[in-house]
């Protein structure tokens, strides 16, 4: 009997765990992501691709255009139309593939892009497919699962759905590596989800157990954010000066790491 015979899974052709695999090995090089510019990172890009074994040229390009797509975006800072065209092919090739895998990939990707610089209105839709498509998925078929759970619980919990937001980074929770900067980060977004609701203890703890994980992998940024989402519930329990002190703590170590947010 194998490791996955209790579970759900039904191999047809609508998903490829191979692809799987090797899109997360390229989503998991965040050096290569974020030290190259465009037109380094494309030729990196193009040679990862063009030694792995993607199931066929319809997923190169899919796969190709959305890190394509999500690197120009970065390198922008801003909504552009060559993302949003890389996005829109990537989608429509998905679909005619009838690849739910690469579809639900693609769409939270989209999302997330369009979330990101603000544009609700279009990110909506996206979500909602997602949402709906993940809800007939079997978590093993999802293309970096803890990625997924994480983003549709930032966008839930935009949209004031406190509990389904908390539902989502839960499981996102369950997937990220352990001591992570992802762990870091789903612990602290649950804990304004708690302060959203006014469980001020809730709160608490999970943006005590941020600094920890943030200090456990190095991450001073997320460390600051965190001192940040203490002092906003310090506010809230209307201790200013104790705020006070830990926003300053927080500008501190924010500027030392040249982080302008």
């Amino acid at each position: 009997m194998g490791v996955f015979s209790d579970a759900k899974i039904k191999y047809s052709e609508d998903y490829s765990i191979s692809d799987k695999n090797i899109i997360e090995q390229i989503a998991e090089n965040k050096s290569a992501f974020q030290t190259k510019n465009y037109k380094d990172f494309k030729i990196y890009l193009n040679s990862v691709i063009s030694k792995t074994h993607l199931s066929n040229k319809k997923t190169e390009i899919v796969v190709n255009n959305v890190f394509s797509a999500l690197k120009n975006a970065q390198e922008k800072d801003q909504l552009n139309e060559g993302s949003t065209l890389l996005f829109q092919t990537a989608l429509e090739i998905s679909k005619k593939e009838k690849r739910a895998d690469l579809e639900i990939w693609v769409s939270l990707n989209y999302a997330f892009y369009f979330y990101t610089y603000r544009k609700y209105e279009k990110c909506f839709p996206l979500f909602m497919y997602c949402i709906k498509a993940l809800e007939e998925a079997d978590d093993f078929s999802i293309i970096q699962i803890c990625d997924t759970y994480k983003k549709i619980g930032y966008f839930l919990s935009t949209t004031n759905d406190y509990d389904n937001a908390e539902e989502y980074l839960k499981k996102a929770y369950q997937y990220a590596k352990p001591e992570s900067s992802d762990m870091a980060s789903i612990l602290n977004s649950l804990g304004f989800c708690s302060l959203a609701k006014n469980n001020f203890t809730g709160a608490e703890t999970y943006f005590k157990k941020t600094l920890e994980m943030a200090q456990k992998s190095g991450d001073n940024l997320r460390y600051a954010k965190a001192l940040g989402s203490i002092a906003e519930l310090e506010v809230k329990r209307k201790k200013s000066d104790k705020a006070i002190t830990l926003l300053q703590r927080d500008i501190a170590i924010s500027k030392k790491n040249k982080g302008d947010q």
